[in-house]
């Protein structure tokens, strides 16, 4: 396995950084506590370009993010 800095990647590392904290996430003990953070992000670039918007890649996630947001309305975090 090759490593890849953040600044360096690309869509599929993400996917792959996701799918393994989601593997972890059964790992977090349920105590019902609410965390309200207020972080800020630096937008370090707004320039898109027609490629990076039209590869399949995006549309698999949009539609996988779109189900779980479906299938999870009840939960607190999305419900609000």
């Amino acid at each position: 396995m090759r490593e890849v800095s953040v600044e360096n990647a690309g869509i599929n590392e993400f996917e792959h950084i996701r799918e393994n904290i989601r593997d972890l996430i059964k790992y977090i003990p349920i105590d019902h506590t609410k965390y309200e953070t207020n972080f800020d992000d630096e937008i370090l670039s707004i320039e898109w370009k027609e490629a990076d918007l039209e590869n399949d890649d995006l549309k698999n996630y949009k539609a996988k993010a779109e189900f779980y947001v479906r299938q999870h309305q009840d939960q607190t975090v999305i419900a609000n």
